[in-house]
């Protein structure tokens, strides 16, 4: 019956972890389409553009990987069978980066005929410049999912839903305000995706479960 309560009280306190996650990840977009709109219409109509564009492609490089993660590191946690849990680990690293690679490469050869689809020669630059997000995002996607798969809900809830967001919003401010125009979203979203890639790599490897050492 304890064992019950707790797992109970376990999803309780995460429920209610993602739930503020949300709530505070809404916020921050809020007021990030707020900021973002300063640009104008044409500007922001064109980094929204090249921001869905480039989280599409990013999310291909990881298909089938994530169910593949959240199924089997729990089973083999089960069973105590810690290599074959690294192994799926660093087997969905390898598999992801490699493909978003390939990715990356084919958007900067052809940004010009991904804008033409859009009529909008002025989407190349964009999409050139946020092509370097899809190996960082990849990776990251497969750490927070890792990370996830250990139950460690605390960790996604800070690096994905307030993290992320809270210093996408607070660089792009700084850097419109300074002039940087249209560049600015883009730099405070690269920033963004690198810091969080650094620290999801971080809690996975000293709080969770080594996958280097």
């Amino acid at each position: 019956m304890t064992d019950i309560s707790e797992y109970a009280n376990k999803i309780t306190q995460a429920a209610g972890l993602l739930f503020i996650g949300l709530l505070l990840s809404r916020l921050l977009t809020y007021l990030y389409v707020i900021i973002l709109a300063r640009l104008g219409s044409e500007l922001y109509g064109l980094i929204t553009l090249g921001f869905t564009i480039i989280t599409f492609l990013s999310a291909i490089t990881l298909i089938g990987l994530k169910p593949a993660i959240l199924r089997y590191i729990p089973f083999y946690m089960g069973k105590n069978d810690f290599r074959r849990v690294k192994g799926t680990i660093l087997s969905s690293i390898k598999l992801s980066f490699s493909f978003s690679i390939l990715i990356f490469i084919m958007v900067m050869i052809f940004a010009g005929d991904i804008a033409d689809i859009f009529h909008n020669p002025k989407l190349t630059p964009i999409l050139r410049f946020l092509a370097i997000l899809i190996p960082i995002r990849s990776l990251n996607r497969i750490f927070l999912t890792s990370i996830n798969a250990f139950k460690e809900i605390k960790y996604i809830v800070l690096l994905d839903h307030i993290l992320q967001n809270a210093i996408i919003l607070i660089l792009t401010y700084i850097l419109i305000s300074a002039g940087f125009s249209i560049t600015s979203p883009i730099i405070a979203y690269i920033i963004a995706a690198i810091v969080t890639f650094v620290l999801s790599l971080y809690l996975l490897e000293k709080k969770i479960f080594p996958i280097i050492n």
